[in-house]
């Protein structure tokens, strides 16, 4: 797997509209009336990634590449004697291929058409890294330094792991959030959902284990509330 990415991808994109805009501060020609006639699509533009995207099509679809019907953000080339895989994500590509020669061929075709820059092996995407053990021929995906700076934003890196994310036949409810005012207005400051929605993005892609006790603790957001023996020590 290579990763390869578009310089100042959306300036690529080609306008289909008559667009104007004001000359940029600190760049002034002519009297304050004169404007800029856009040749090029811009950040900002509402259609930006729409242009952006359509270019990188047909370049693709130039290079002999075809979007697959399930996800038109992954690309395929096929012959008789290699195939290559491309997923995209905005300006970030991907080449996935067995034939290490193909990936090298068609990541200088697409420099000639587009400014790129060559990551050379894929090792992190999307948040996502990728340990690849060549000789027992698995790939890795983990999120390891993205845990790790979930337990030191909420303070949890001196603790312990366990077995199972959730307690033995705990029951939670919405009739044990918190009932008195200075419960309440010590919750109002806890993170809570801010907490379980940054799990919910790490169940998601790489730790389905957490899953059901992510999703069991998200159903109760509305009125979380701090433990007992928490509370009772915050107390003391």
């Amino acid at each position: 797997m290579r990763s390869v990415d578009i310089t100042s991808a959306f300036t690529n994109g080609v306008l289909e509209e008559e667009i104007y805009m004001r000359q940029p501060e600190g760049f002034h020609i002519g009297g304050p009336d004169m404007v800029c006639k856009l040749k090029k699509s811009l950040y900002g533009l509402k259609q930006a990634a729409c242009q952006w995207n359509k270019k990188l099509h047909s370049v693709l679809t130039e290079m002999g590449f075809k979007h697959i019907e399930s996800d038109r953000s992954v690309y395929i080339y096929c012959n008789d004697e290699m195939k290559i895989m491309v997923p995209i994500y905005i300006d970030d590509i991907t080449f996935a291929s067995k034939t290490l020669s193909a990936i090298d061929k068609y990541v200088e075709i697409l420099s000639q058409h587009l400014k790129c820059r060559d990551l050379g092996p894929t090792t992190f995407l999307l948040g996502i890294a990728i340990d690849r053990n060549r000789s027992t021929h698995t790939t890795t995906l983990h999120q390891r330094q993205f845990t790790i700076d979930l337990l030191e934003k909420y303070g949890m890196s001196d603790y312990h792991a366990v077995q199972t994310p959730l307690p033995h036949k705990i029951a939670l409810s919405h009739d044990m959030g918190p009932t008195t005012e200075e419960e309440k207005e010590f919750m109002a400051k806890v993170p809570y959902l801010s907490a379980v929605g940054s799990l919910q993005y790490l169940a998601m892609m790489t730790r389905p284990d957490i899953a059901h006790s992510v999703a069991y603790l998200g159903g109760l957001y509305s009125s979380p509330r701090i433990l007992p023996r928490v509370w009772q020590s915050l107390a003391d």
